[in-house]
């Protein structure tokens, strides 16, 4: 009104709107919560008006349940107008993308259910994951999820705990699975002196370290396929009457200085340095940081100076340090066991000894192996070492070679041991092979697994470096992701505590100053098993 106090419009006090809520805001107020307690109850809600005609929602709270040896359900919520619901599922990740799902395939099946359920029944076990993914549908129309893996359950093994002159060593059969978990106790019931190990791959033995000999220890395993585990096995004890001494073992293929010069891989990689005034020193400053005592050395035959001079791998054992001894392993020129194999054993003086002098065997496919038995200085450990180099290149022709060189070695180990007696033994070198796509068969593993070897890399419990290739095609930045070729086996009895790659690299991933071999060395810290006076 005119003259008002504000500019002629009359304000009325705040608190009388308040203080009088209308009667149809009542109404909505008691709607909502009616609605609301409807949502409680039912655990739907109404679909407003017009939803008919909407999408069906994006599938959540997908689930897997109930997983066994051939069969999996899984669930997920009921959503907002689907009228459908469908799922594929294939042993191939390929098989998931959006793209392919309307077109047929022969590896990947699909399934369509009224309810957001589904069993899947009937499928064959397999030592890798399910690839699966839903989806809701309305009519034609789908909301795809994400895919998923789902590893089918393995079997549960039978463990053997077994504890004598050879050392402790759990064994179990051969399952189709990824590793296997093992756990040691100081009881039956698994409450007091409880330790875990892991194991990855199918090895089938494994020698717990940290045991005290005398002491009655329980043991159980459990496979492992993937993210899915079986039940642990009945326990089995043994009691220790060894101890043991940690012994640090290398493998170097130190590339043989006949590639001086060359582009390594085959033309593709760098120019190769010049072993005596460059990758001498590269070499050695690779290892030498660790301080392994054992190095089996490959490729480490080529004289430096002309016939019956230096070898190249007495080189890299003086540049390594005063302490490090070449094993007489093969002779010189002039005496009646003269070669030149290419293999070669390096050991620590001032940590072991040589009992008596070593050898070298003869594989098929022109292919070598040298043998040093050596001896603990504290304790008296004993150990047959062997250095051996296997047919390269990739390809069924070459698995077929390496097989039988892994075999002819495996015999020639047990032949040694028939004949002086059960010792632990370490083997290792440039093998060649491993578990790729472009290996799948890897027969030197097959053939040690089968023997009772393990696999340094699957058995230890502490990597280091393992995502690299041992096989660095001599590049400037070395692969990842590509297996290691080479390999440190050890026998049953002998414990692996931890494994790594050697590398000096930059900042940004790339070798730091000259790249030493076409190889990186791999190392491992084994437990080698001796009879304590004292135990």
């Amino acid at each position: 009104m005119p003259g008002g106090p504000h500019g002629g419009v009359e304000r009325r006090p705040v608190t009388a709107v308040r203080a009088r809520p209308r009667p149809l805001r009542a109404a909505r107020l008691r709607g909502a919560l009616v609605a609301a307690l409807a949502v409680l109850l039912v655990g739907t809600v109404a679909a407003p008006a017009g939803a008919a005609s909407w999408p069906a929602t994006k599938p959540v709270d997908v689930r897997v349940l109930d997983v066994t040896h051939t069969s999996f359900r899984v669930t997920l919520a009921r959503t907002l107008n689907a009228d459908s619901y469908r799922l594929w599922i294939s042993p191939k990740n390929d098989d998931m993308y959006v793209s392919k799902l309307r077109s047929a395939s022969s590896t990947r099946k699909g399934y369509v259910s009224k309810s957001p359920s589904f069993a899947l029944t009937g499928l064959t076990y397999r030592a890798a994951p399910y690839y699966v993914r839903v989806a809701t549908a309305k009519g034609s129309n789908w909301r795809v999820g994400g895919t998923f893996k789902v590893w089918l359950r393995p079997w549960t093994p039978g463990v053997t705990a077994t504890a004598d002159g050879a050392g402790l060593r759990l064994t179990w059969p051969d399952l189709l699975v990824t590793g296997y978990e093992v756990r040691r106790a100081t009881n039956a019931a698994f409450t007091t002196g409880l330790v875990s190990y892991t194991v990855r791959g199918r090895t089938k033995q494994f020698t717990p370290y940290g045991v005290t000999a005398g002491t009655p220890y329980w043991f159980q395993v459990r496979s492992v396929n993937g993210a899915t585990r079986s039940a642990w096995s009945t326990p089995d004890t043994a009691t220790p009457v060894t101890a043991a001494v940690k012994v640090r073992v290398a493998s170097y293929n130190i590339l043989g200085t006949f590639a001086d010069g060359a582009r390594g891989d085959f033309g593709a990689g760098e120019v190769v340095a010049p072993w005596k005034s460059a990758r001498r020193a590269a070499t050695a400053a690779t290892v030498r940081p660790w301080a392994p005592a054992v190095i089996l050395v490959q490729e480490g035959s080529e004289w430096m100076d002309g016939w019956d001079s230096d070898l190249q791998v007495d080189t890299f054992a003086a540049t390594l340090g005063a302490r490090y001894v070449v094993a007489r392993t093969q002779g010189r020129a002039g005496d009646a066991d003269y070669a030149r194999r290419g293999v070669h054993v390096v050991y620590d003086g001032d940590v072991l000894e040589a009992v008596g002098n070593g050898g070298n065997w003869t594989l098929p496919n022109t292919r070598f192996a040298a043998w040093q038995r050596l001896r603990h200085k504290a304790t008296g450990a004993e150990m047959l070492v062997v250095s051996v180099h296997n047919t390269s290149r990739a390809g069924a022709t070459y698995d077929v070679r390496r097989r039988a060189e892994a075999e002819a070695l495996s015999d020639l180990v047990a032949a040694y041991q028939s004949a002086h007696g059960p010792v632990p033994v370490v083997t290792g070198g440039d093998v060649g092979s491993y578990v790729a796509r472009w290996h799948p068969y890897d027969p030197p593993g097959v053939v040690m697994r089968a023997d009772g070897y393990v696999d340094t890399l699957e058995a230890a419990q502490y990597l280091t470096n393992q995502r690299y290739g041992s096989y660095n095609h001599y590049t400037r930045r070395p692969p990842k992701d590509t297996g290691s070729a080479d390999r440190i086996f050890a026998s049953p009895g002998v414990g692996v505590v931890g494994w790594a790659q050697l590398l000096r690299l930059t900042s940004d991933g790339t070798f730091y100053g000259t790249i030493p071999s076409d190889h990186n060395p791999v190392l491992t810290d084994v437990m080698v098993p001796y009879a304590d006076g004292g135990s």
